[in-house]
């Protein structure tokens, strides 16, 4: 399997990070988010982003990255790297369309002639072709995500340096709303009054404290208007 070591520079991908590792997802924490009304979280306009860029560009090679045993670089696209990164993190997107999406562009990823856009546009379930419709109609504000250069370039000259900074800020999201929750979870009486509930509470929100701090020094120097 490809390792997370980055390949040799290659034009206009020279600046892409490794590719996250693919030997297995990391122990999950428990979420205080509540099921219901999730798009009202702040995560969630972050996975709106995400899948946005799936529906797009989800077929281009973002980086390469190298094979075990082997000096030749190997093409990795925006698919496989998001899907290996949330993976990695047992993480998924909340919005079952959203999951839909991301598990039908890996199953057709390799199909010949395959573009996510053209797919999910033609899908049969038309629930799924008026999302992707929806997704690319303002293709040229995908984001506000610029380099510190401030040079001007589309967004799919930049996916190696655009994608993994959506995926940072998905995570921190998620953080963000879940250190809320927690902090509201030890106003409920029946943490309130139980010290081993409190403290429990308490140790989850240090633990996704010390996350958003890795997850923080992470995020690279891009800055966001």
């Amino acid at each position: 399997p490809p390792t997370p070591d980055k390949a040799p520079p290659v034009p206009g991908l020279e600046d892409a990070p490794p590719p996250p590792p693919t030997d297995g997802p990391t122990p999950a924490y428990p979420s205080y988010i509540p099921d219901e009304k999730r798009e009202e979280y702040y995560f969630y306009a972050k996975e709106q982003e995400l899948i946005k860029t799936i529906v797009r560009y989800g077929e281009r090679v973002m980086c390469y990255v190298q094979n075990d045993g082997s000096d030749e670089p190997v093409p990795l696209t925006v698919i496989e790297y998001v899907s290996n990164d949330l993976r990695q993190d047992n993480l998924q997107f909340h919005n079952p369309l959203h999951r839909t999406i991301l598990t039908e562009a890996e199953a057709h990823l390799h199909s010949p002639d395959f573009t996510a856009e053209r797919y999910f546009l033609t899908h049969p379930d038309p629930t799924l072709s008026r999302l992707a419709a929806e997704m690319i109609s303002d293709r040229y504000q995908l984001s506000k995500y610029h380099s510190k250069t401030q040079k001007i370039v589309s967004d799919d000259e930049r996916l190696h340096e655009l994608v993994p900074r959506l995926l940072v800020d998905f995570k921190l999201a998620i953080l963000r709303d879940e250190m809320k929750q927690a902090l509201q979870r030890l106003n409920l009486p029946e943490v309130a009054g139980n010290p081993e509930r409190a403290v429990e509470v308490m140790m989850h929100y240090k633990q996704l404290a010390e996350l958003q701090q890795i997850l923080a020094k992470h995020a690279g120097d891009i800055v966001v208007f």
